[in-house]
């Protein structure tokens, strides 16, 4: 166990920071890894809206950049697990090998696209043990 040396705060944001209440950290919190993501496929605005919906107290997410820095939730920088993109024929040619933890990897890497062509592709499920039926349902936003 820890000790906490002074009470923890949210973020600065745009409410009445008169109304702002330290973290408790006398109980354990629901965070939501990647959203509701069992269910939804991770990283999506619909898997971070089921999580609220569970009660989740917090979300965690990852953050990476596209080819032009626009920021977008993902987890990976290889977009080949999580969307339809080997379908997309019209992006073909972006297909890279990159050296990823000093790994050659090959594949259709996040940095390679733009917001507006990441936006054409539907995600899916990493893994075939969750649920699948919204796989291809909906875009990344």
């Amino acid at each position: 166990m820890f000790r906490i040396e002074r009470p923890l705060y949210p973020l600065p944001g745009r409410r009445n920071d008169r109304n702002k209440q330290p973290l408790q950290t006398f109980r354990v919190y629901n965070i939501a890894h990647r959203g509701s993501n069992g269910e939804i496929p991770e990283e999506t605005a619909a898997a971070y809206m089921r999580a609220i919906e569970e009660g989740a107290d917090f979300i965690e997410t990852d953050i990476l950049a596209s080819e032009v820095g626009a920021i977008i939730c993902f987890r990976d920088c290889i977009l080949d697990d999580t969307t339809d993109i080997a379908n997309h024929k019209e992006l073909a040619d972006r297909k890279r090998t990159y050296e990823v933890q000093g790994v050659n990897t090959t594949g259709y890497f996040l940095v390679d696209f733009t917001l507006e062509e990441l936006k054409l592709l539907r995600v899916k499920q990493r893994y075939p043990f969750r649920d699948q039926q919204y796989n291809g349902q909906m875009a990344r936003r």
